[in-house]
């Protein structure tokens, strides 16, 4: 029996078909059916349907007069022989590695439902926000609609697989000859008829956003979607009739109810249609008839809205002041529509050419022509330069800053330059000062220039700055092998930032991916789309020091790591917002609560807190929390191997330094206060934290110095479970990681030659 069928319906889809089945069999699942059925399409997509099966063995082609996607998704089930059942549609396709994932996943848990994430595109194919509520980015298995009964918010039934015979024993299909919301009735059958649905953070579907569907009932605003959308409450309450789902009201029928009154006034002022207005009302009143008022309070006021229009004389007032808001709204939606052009347009064009009048890019040519010309008429310094940077030189405590210790000290093959700020030329070591070179100067450029091998951590404009422009300057090309050397596990980053797609749209896709394990390398190539030639599985250098010498802790240095990381939409808050941020109140209410006060003045022990760099801004608004107990350092003065070192447990939230501190067998703790708004603003992440991470997640005062307590205990040593967690993330225990970064670059360079 084939493991799953995909099931794809399509109407005048012969643009995108083609793209959307390749991405299916991209997955290379060892057993798959793929059922296209054509729903009466117009175009040639019939043509490429029967094109397709034959490249394709295992996919089935059926044909039926147009009737909608319920009525073609229905043949397409009745002719499906895979235990498991998927739906995609024909204009959106599927990540690498989407369909096993589920797989697994249901086969692991055994579960009627298996639901996963889900990522827009636009038109660009950049990743955009994931389709996943707050609560849905973490994984959830073997628990009910009662458990979760957020799961209604996911109404697709796209990046979700079914059990057939669960679907088959509860004679589960799509309302036929439905043409409106015929997913959510579909899902929501399904979702009420299983005490066994689970939830994956894996993305499994790519949702591409191409202005499309411009002509659903949706989009209509007629008296059939009316219609429609009162078939879908009378449906809903229904599937509903005995099921305890306490969100049911508060989050569906109020965004029906909200649809269904602003269509019906819209229908009545675009068309200035009189004549069916009081069929209308009369349709929009029954079916608000059918809710409770008192369930959405926030949309009782429409209620009083079709109070007014039951009454003739009213309704030509009414029909103004709806016109008059239609028409000041378009209005709105024009100007908005361009200034946003006048921006981008600004930005592409007026922008540059600003910056090319500047003093600054004058002084910068003129430093460009001096670099070409020295080249030109000498000897470049040495053609095997590797030039290395991290943080846009303004820190020397992560990878790049250990790849170019260790070859300064141990390769003499090559000529590493490291890209650093003048701010930190004093704490260079002085061996280390002959091969650094401030970023900016002839000197930089020189080596710019010729550099054999560009490794950076964060961006490439580390390698390559233009004092004006953010990113890499188009004039500046780079004939070297381009490194992406990273910053940490990438499960805890904003993942989609360094897909493949958007560093390549930002001009800095790198030929050789740095990962910290082969879990890594994996999440790198499926999720993010780097090439598997590209990506190599070698750990992070800056691990190397930490893994050499772990000295035994000074009495007098005993202390508690705490390490908050950044949040992004502190970005342009004012001091007086950011005192009033969840952020500063939480960490304020933690680091002077009696009982950590009491705990650290027992154990004779100190919180020293580091301070991430972009929080400069802020410094002195954190510097109040400092005491007798807490001390406070910047991130750009810390020397994390050290302070790791001499360190007896850490404190964090999603900071990838917690994997540096697991990884020498030490106690972490996430303190993990705001944790859906966080996840939120990154895009989510592709780890369970309450699974994976190599630490207990708590998310008050009380449990972080609960926890403190317990670690006490043990002696401040990590847990089994925790070490056995933190093996996945490393494939190399040992002080090598350097070495194999070097040697993974001598053979890419070496393939280049040939």
């Amino acid at each position: 029996m084939t493991a799953i069928s995909v099931i794809i319906p399509a109407y005048n889809e012969e643009k995108s078909l083609e793209a959307c089945l390749e991405s299916v069999f991209a997955n290379q699942f060892f057993s798959l059916e793929c059922i296209l059925v054509d729903d009466g399409s117009t175009d040639s997509t019939l043509e490429l349907c029967k094109r397709l099966a034959d490249r394709y063995p295992s996919v089935k082609v059926f044909t039926k007069p147009n009737s909608g996607l319920a009525d073609t998704r229905n043949l397409g089930l009745e002719h499906a022989t895979g235990t498991f059942i998927t739906f995609v549609d024909a204009d959106d396709t599927l990540p690498p590695n989407a369909l096993w994932a589920m797989y697994e996943a249901a086969l692991e848990t055994d579960s009627d439902i298996i639901i996963g994430n889900q990522l827009r595109k636009d038109g660009l194919g950049r990743l955009a926000v994931p389709e996943h509520y707050k609560r849905w980015l973490q994984c959830h298995y073997n628990i009910s609609l009662a458990d979760e009964p957020e799961a209604l918010l996911s109404v697709s039934a796209c990046g979700k697989i079914f059990k057939s015979s669960f679907l088959k024993k509860n004679a589960i299909i799509f309302p036929p000859s439905q043409r409106w919301s015929e997913d959510v009735v579909f899902l929501y059958r399904a979702l009420t008829r299983t005490d066994n649905l689970s939830c994956i953070s894996n993305v499994v579907y790519y949702y591409h956003s191409r202005g499309r569907h411009a002509q659903n009932l949706t989009n209509q605003a007629t008296l059939p979607h009316i219609t429609a959308v009162k078939q879908l409450i009378s449906d809903c309450r229904e599937i509903f009739e005995d099921c305890d789902a306490p969100l049911y009201r508060n989050i569906r029928e109020g965004r029906i109810k909200h649809s269904l009154a602003y269509h019906s006034f819209q229908n009545v002022i675009r068309n200035n249609d009189s004549a069916n207005f009081i069929e209308l009302q009369t349709v929009v009143k029954s079916a608000l008839n059918q809710i409770d008022p008192t369930a959405v309070t926030s949309d009782i006021r429409l209620n009083n809205v079709l109070e007014q229009i039951a009454s003739a004389k009213n309704y030509r007032l009414l029909r103004s002041r709806f016109l008059i808001r239609d028409r000041a709204q378009k209005a709105l939606r024009i100007v908005r529509k361009m200034m946003i052009y006048t921006l981008t347009q600004g930005r592409r064009h007026i922008a540059p050419l600003l910056a090319l009048i500047h003093p600054h890019t004058l002084a910068w040519f003129v430093k460009v022509g001096i670099a070409y010309i020295t080249i030109k008429l000498k000897s470049p310094p040495n053609r095997h330069v590797w030039l290395i940077g991290e943080r846009e030189g303004k820190s020397l405590n992560d990878n790049g800053y250990a790849f170019f210790a260790f070859l300064m000290e141990n390769q003499s093959d090559v000529h590493p330059i490291l890209v650093i700020h003048p701010s930190l030329f004093s704490k260079v070591p002085k061996r280390f000062a002959s091969h650094t070179v401030t970023q900016g100067s002839v000197r930089h450029l020189i080596y710019s220039f010729i550099a054999e091998v560009s490794a950076y951590t964060h961006a490439l404009r580390e390698i390559v700055c233009h004092p004006l422009y953010q990113r890499r300057p188009p004039y500046m090309p780079l004939s070297g092998l381009n490194v992406f050397l990273g910053h940490g596990i990438i499960a805890l980053h904003n993942v989609p930032y360094y897909s493949h797609t958007n560093m390549n749209a930002r001009r800095e896709a790198p030929d050789l991916f740095i990962a910290s394990s082969a879990r890594e390398r994996e999440t790198v190539i499926n999720y993010l789309g780097h090439l598997p030639e590209n990506v190599v599985a070698t750990g992070m250098p800056r691990l190397d020091r930490l893994h050499r010498r772990i000295e035994p802790l000074a009495a007098t240095e005993a202390r508690i790591l705490f390490i908050p990381t950044w949040r992004q939409s502190m970005e342009w808050r004012s001091s007086l917002a950011f005192r009033q941020s969840l952020f500063f109140e939480s960490v304020r209410t933690f680091l002077q609560s009696p009982q950590l006060i009491q705990f650290l003045d027992n154990s004779n022990l100190v919180v020293h807190w580091i301070v991430h760099h972009q929080f400069r801004r802020h410094f002195e608004a954190l510097q109040t929390m400092t005491s007798p107990w807490v001390s406070i350092e910047r991130m750009i003065d810390a020397d994390f191997s050290e302070v790791l070192d001499k360190s007896l447990l850490l404190i964090t939230d999603y900071s990838s330094i917690s994997f540096d501190m697991a990884s020498i067998k030490k106690p972490v703790v996430y303190f993990q206060f705001d944790q859906e708004d966080f996840l939120g603003a990154r895009n989510g992440t592709s780890l369970n934290y309450a699974r994976d991470l190599p630490g207990p997640v708590v998310h008050t005062a009380e449990e972080v110095v609960r926890e403190l307590e317990e670690a006490a205990m043990r002696g401040f040593t990590q847990k089994e479970m925790y070490q056995e967690r933190t093996k996945t993330f490393f494939t190399h225990a040992d002080s090598n990681n350097s070495r194999r970064v070097y040697e993974a670059i001598k053979a890419r360079l070496a393939e280049s030659v040939r």
